[in-house]
């Protein structure tokens, strides 16, 4: 997946977050629509693990935060959503995953020489 795709995912993320907090700021409500919560959640979830993994900041940061349909809390998820936006614009992420594969691969050749 390209950086350009990977912004366009965060962007569709971050807009059913919106969607599913535009009633309550509308009505002055509490509570986000429970089925856009939960799509929003989910597709969020799975984004996240698939990109940093679940022992990673950004994955427990924002199902924390997402436990609950609050207001409050999907801001939160959204703002996560942001920061990992940032990360992938910056090219942090790409940088942080090179710095990875080149310490495997430096593994793989150190265990090579042993064997």
């Amino acid at each position: 997946m390209s950086t350009e795709d990977l912004i366009q995912k965060v962007d569709f993320l971050i807009l059913k977050g919106k969607e599913s907090i535009r009633k309550t700021i509308e009505l002055n409500l509490g509570n986000a629509d429970g089925g856009l919560w939960a799509g929003f959640r989910s597709a969020s979830l799975s984004f996240i693990k698939n990109l940093y993994g679940e022992n990673h900041p950004f994955y427990k940061e924002f199902n924390l935060h997402m436990a609950h349909s609050y207001k409050s809390n999907v801001d939160a998820g959204i703002n996560v959503l942001l920061s990992i936006k940032n990360e992938i614009e910056n090219g942090w992420l790409v940088s942080f995953k090179n710095l990875i594969s080149a310490e495997v691969f430096r593994i793989f050749l150190k265990w090579e020489n042993i064997c």
